[in-house]
């Protein structure tokens, strides 16, 4: 039989958590307003009727986490009792519009776990890093601060350091210290630190 709204879950929880989840996850980052996937387990297993299965919108905790320059809404569905799956995304009509893989083929997640899709892409996303630890201070001249800390661990190809919430300065993943020059004297500074996988 084809998949129906029932397979579907709605999901309301944060990043880590949704990594942890079984089955298949969906994550699907669109412009589009209403996207619907259209879809089918396995390849002698029936399509959903037309246009599909309506996404619904990932929650806030989830949008926030995956920071992205990216204008447009991000969609999440899981399936719990699923391994694999063959689909496309549509905008939901009346005129549908397709979102497919390269060169027009369907979609296929091989395997349970955590996807994303977007642009024509789909990738499988990874368990999300432990954060780089005891960022400190450890210089401080009238026009520059020097930064250090411990690495967050092995997976990491870059971290970014931000003042004030604002991106500074992209680093190498082994890079545990960064000097920020070119500052005001008799100014507050504020730094955060990523780890980028």
């Amino acid at each position: 039989p084809a998949l129906t709204a029932g397979d579907l879950r709605i999901v309301a929880v944060g990043l880590a958590e949704l990594l942890g989840l079984g089955g298949i996850v969906l994550l699907y980052r669109t412009p589009w307003p209403s996207p619907c996937l259209h879809c089918r387990p396995t390849a002698e297993a029936q399509w959903t009727a037309m246009p599909g299965l309506p996404l619904p919108k990932a929650g806030a905790a989830i949008a926030d986490a995956l920071e992205s320059d990216f204008d447009g809404s991000l969609f999440v569905a899981h399936f719990p009792d699923l391994e694999s799956l063959e689909f496309v995304f549509n905008d939901g009509g009346p005129h549908f519009r397709w979102d497919k893989a390269a060169g027009g083929a369907n979609f296929r997640i091989p395997a349970a776990g955590a996807w994303i899709s977007f642009g024509g892409r789909l990738e499988k996303m990874q368990p999300l890093l432990a954060a780089p630890t005891g960022l400190a201070s450890t210089a401080t001249t009238r026009s520059s601060i020097s930064l250090s800390w411990s690495p967050a661990g092995g997976g990491v190809r870059s971290h970014r350091v931000f003042r004030d919430g604002a991106l500074v300065k992209t680093l190498p993943g082994g890079a545990t210290s960064y000097v920020d020059a070119h500052l005001s004297a008799a100014r507050e500074y504020s730094y955060t630190l990523a780890a980028v996988g």
